[in-house]
């Protein structure tokens, strides 16, 4: 009985909360989204490369960087920019030890300030050349992993609004309940099924890898981010979106997802 009351006053809490601002920007930006992905490469990439912009400008703010180090990573970012460009395949090692090895391990190791501190210069410009790469041959792809990033947010979203008791991470992301971790797999499965149903391009085993690369990299992805902001005692990176806080809060599993998926197609899909 009492587990019916806290889902009820939890229900009550949801429809009050900012839920109507938050549904309509989010429902514009994925119109924009789409519709600039399927119609035009160009404009899709500059939007993409505005909202990179001022997420690495977010990032840098929550990091609380100085001019000096914010100059030291704008540096390391073109230098990191000129070398993939001169080679894709430096670009892909870069990106392998990059999502797989140093990123998962900043929350736990004792060094992480000097991580950090350059965290601006690669984490988000992996995934603006991540897309830069993907898009002239795999807009499909690209579709398909925003759309099970979306089904991975709203899954968890909504099983850990209203079912959540159990906390993964009590400390480092508080709001994160295995729940809603069942919710993001349940809906993403649904959503990938389907994807894979209609869209007869990849095999049911590439469709596997593609989704546990979503679903992994969209978890971390946001975990990351929310130990960033309680690590520097933030709410949200910033509040240019309507009910969603900064660029960085709407983009930060897709870009931890993005690279992975790049991995994945420049390794095996290819």
């Amino acid at each position: 009985m009492n587990f019916l009351v806290e889902r009820l006053e939890s229900l009550e809490k949801f429809i009050n909360s900012n839920l109507w601002s938050r549904l309509v920007s989010g429902l514009f930006l994925i119109f924009i989204f789409v519709y600039a992905l399927i119609y035009n490469d160009f404009i899709f990439l500059i939007l993409m490369f505005i909202a990179s912009v001022l997420a690495f400008y977010e990032l840098t703010k929550m990091l609380q960087l100085n001019v000096l180090m914010i100059f030291f990573n704008i540096s390391l970012l073109i230098f990191f920019y000129l070398l993939s460009s001169y080679n894709i395949q430096y670009f892909t090692f870069f990106i392998i030890l990059l999502f797989c090895f140093i990123f998962p391990l900043i929350p736990f190791l004792k060094i992480k300030e000097f991580f950090l501190y350059i965290t601006p210069a690669f984490y988000i410009p992996s995934f603006f050349i991540s897309l830069v790469i993907l898009i002239p041959d795999h807009k499909l792809l690209v579709l398909i992993t925003f759309t099970g990033i979306w089904s991975v947010d709203i899954g968890g979203y909504l099983f850990g609004k209203f079912l959540g008791k159990h906390k993964i991470f009590p400390v480092t992301s508080p709001n994160k309940t295995y729940e809603g971790l069942f919710g993001s797999l349940a809906l993403l499965l649904f959503i990938q099924s389907f994807s894979w149903y209609f869209f007869d391009i990849f095999s049911l085993l590439e469709f596997l890898m593609i989704s546990i690369c979503i679903f992994v990299g969209s978890i971390y992805g946001d975990y990351f981010e929310s130990f960033l902001k309680r690590k520097y005692h933030i709410k949200d990176s910033g509040n240019l979106i309507p009910g969603h806080g900064g660029f960085l809060d709407r983009l930060d599993s897709a870009i931890y997802t993005i690279p992975l998926i790049t991995i994945l197609c420049l390794m095996l899909i290819n």
